[in-house]
């Protein structure tokens, strides 16, 4: 297998790296690309496809390229986040259970998710737990809570109907690599806005019962 002299790459958040020298031919089930992004964060790109696409592409686009984080951290930690408050609605690239008990540790689109719990460790650690927002209409209504139009669009989101989920959700330490800056470099951005209370307690409330009644699960994401 040959070696690619380094090419720049770029992601969808912004970040910059180089492609470093390394085995290529696309069409080889264990070729992979080392990639060293501007903030030191090491990548690798797999062509069998079995990781998630995290949207790099080398100089000229090429569908084939898909990219994991390696090893996953958090490549974002020398920004400085909003604190985390239940009812805030976030830009996070959500695990769904199906990915996850299929072996994946990435989620695959980035989402709006409503944050309604936060604890702190012991050693001083915030922990979220984070429900999706999802187009799709539950198949069981106890099960999710519409958001209302204008609460969509008081949170730029758009027009169509959307439902929190209540039978999962991701929790993790803030920030975590998985929320998603709509501008690069600004922190805030990863925000959409706040819930207000009355429909953040009900979203609270109708998820404490599912996990109590069994019908919910929260799904682990690595730090």
């Amino acid at each position: 297998m040959g070696q690619t002299p380094p090419r720049t790459v770029f992601g969808e958040d912004g970040l910059h790296g180089t492609i470093e020298s390394t085995a290529w031919p696309a069409d080889d089930p264990d070729a992979r690309v080392s990639v060293r992004l501007d903030d030191g964060v090491s990548l690798q790109r797999f062509t069998n496809g079995l990781h998630t696409d995290l949207g790099f592409q080398a100089e000229k686009p090429d569908p084939s390229l898909r990219w994991m984080r390696n090893p996953r951290v958090n490549r974002y930690s020398h920004l400085a986040f909003p604190q985390p408050i239940p009812g805030q609605v976030i830009r996070y690239a959500y695990l769904w259970r199906s990915e996850y008990q299929r072996g994946q540790d990435e989620g695959v689109k980035d989402r709006p998710c409503a944050v309604v719990l936060m604890t702190t460790t012991e050693e001083g650690d915030q922990v979220v737990t984070a429900l999706p927002v999802t187009h799709t209409p539950p198949s069981n209504p106890d099960l999710a809570v519409e958001i209302p139009h204008a609460v969509k669009r008081r949170l730029g989101l758009d027009d169509d109907r959307s439902w929190v989920v209540l039978t999962e959700a991701n929790r993790f330490t803030w920030p975590g690599p998985d929320v998603r800056m709509a501008s690069c470099d600004d922190p805030a951005s990863i925000l959409y806005g706040e819930l207000p209370g009355n429909l953040l307690l009900q979203i609270r409330d109708k998820f404490m019962a599912a996990i109590e009644t069994g019908k919910a699960v929260t799904v682990p994401r690595s730090e």
